[in-house]
């Protein structure tokens, strides 16, 4: 309003724009039933929450009507850093809020297969040997001391490539080449069973979705089923190592530690925001769980860390089509690194090379995506 763009947009361009930043700023005294339309000052937002009453009870009630809170300052909202967290991350297609889940979690997916093919699953069947021969492949698998291999005109693999790579194989070079250069990133949760639901409670006010802290913990995640139940359960922790090159590796930190410390780590964490942490009696640290996926077996890691590595695109490609008869699913074959649904979107690709209803040929122009945008957001 000051004339800065004056060279760059005419008269109606320019009244445009003000109005468009008045109303989602919002500026001006009349966004709140007054004042005039051309001022642009920024006195606060109902976006945030409202103000209490004079007798601090909260608003709107029958008395008062919901009132602008005061607004942070300039100089705090610089030093908040809010924009390095996940405030963006709703505006991101694979952020967006969730419409459907299965009644009882996500394991309800897993059980719907194996109601259907549970009779086929070999548990406890670590692979030792993979042979890939132009009209098929054997896999030679461990069955308590002895080895079983069983012989098959197709190999669809989802073993994470870091595991993967550490199995005996007679992979062509180049697809070898991608496997070994395949890396897993290291992350880490918290889980706590809780006595009561607070996040629910009159002064909190919180269902669903998650807060970002500064804190080692970084998230905490509220449960979207089950309101106004007794007990609830929330994600007290969900720790990401940076991606970029002397960045802070929390997660692989995290895991270093025995799950005594990084429940009392992840309670420390957690107090800072709801003091209800500190009572045993409501958040009990016997009923802690926590995971760091670089540990678990047959899994050593998270997500594919892609667009880090020169080599990226070039192996990402070549997982993108077999060796032979054989071939990769995942998230780490996918453009959604991280997500269930890049590895459903992968074994849709693999299903339809197998059955002939796309071609074995990549795109020209296709190249490995970024971990980084796809798992922690905007910018991050």
């Amino acid at each position: 309003n000051q004339g800065a763009l004056d060279e760059e947009l005419n008269e109606e361009d320019r009244a445009s724009l003000l109005s468009l930043l008045q109303a989602f700023g919002p500026l001006g005294a009349e966004n709140f039933g007054g004042g005039s339309s051309e001022e642009y000052t920024y006195y606060g937002s109902t976006r945030t929450g409202c103000d209490p009453d004079p007798n601090n009870r909260r608003t709107p009630n029958t008395f008062y009507k919901c009132e602008v809170p005061e607004a942070m300052s300039f100089e705090q909202l610089l030093r908040s850093e809010f924009w390095r967290e996940g405030f963006y991350s709703p505006v991101e297609f694979e952020w967006q809020p969730t419409l459907f889940q299965p009644v009882g979690g996500m394991d309800m997916i897993v059980e719907g297969f194996l109601r259907h093919i549970g009779h086929l699953i070999i548990y406890n069947a670590p692979v030792v040997d993979i042979d890939v021969q132009d009209d098929g492949v054997s896999v030679t698998y461990l069955d308590g001391a002895s080895e079983v291999t069983e012989t098959a005109d197709y190999c669809v693999s989802n073993i994470p490539c870091p595991v993967l790579n550490r199995i005996s194989n007679n992979f062509a070079p180049d697809f070898a080449q991608a496997v070994q250069r395949t890396k897993f990133a290291s992350a880490c949760k918290v889980g706590w069973q809780c006595n009561t639901r607070f996040w629910e409670s009159n002064k909190n006010e919180i269902y669903g979705g998650i807060s970002w802290t500064d804190d080692m913990i970084e998230q905490i995640w509220y449960p979207s089923n089950d309101y106004f139940s007794q007990k609830g359960t929330l994600t007290g922790a969900y720790i990401h190592d940076g991606y970029l090159e002397g960045d802070p590796k929390p997660a692989t930190e995290f895991g270093k530690l025995t799950l005594s410390r990084r429940l009392i780590v992840a309670k420390q964490g957690g107090a800072r925001l709801h003091e209800e942490f500190k009572d045993d009696s409501i958040v009990p640290t016997a009923l802690g769980l926590s995971i760091a996926w670089q540990y678990v077996p047959f899994l050593e890691g998270s997500w594919p860390l892609w667009g880090l590595n020169q080599h990226d695109n070039l192996d990402y490609r070549r997982l993108l089509l077999p060796d032979r008869r054989f071939y990769v699913v995942g998230d780490q074959a996918s453009t959604l690194p991280g997500w269930q649904e890049g590895a459903m979107m992968s074994a849709e690709h693999v299903v339809e090379l197998i059955a002939g209803l796309k071609p074995h040929e990549i795109p020209d122009d296709t190249g490995a995506p970024s971990t980084r945008k796809s798992v922690r957001g905007y910018g991050r």
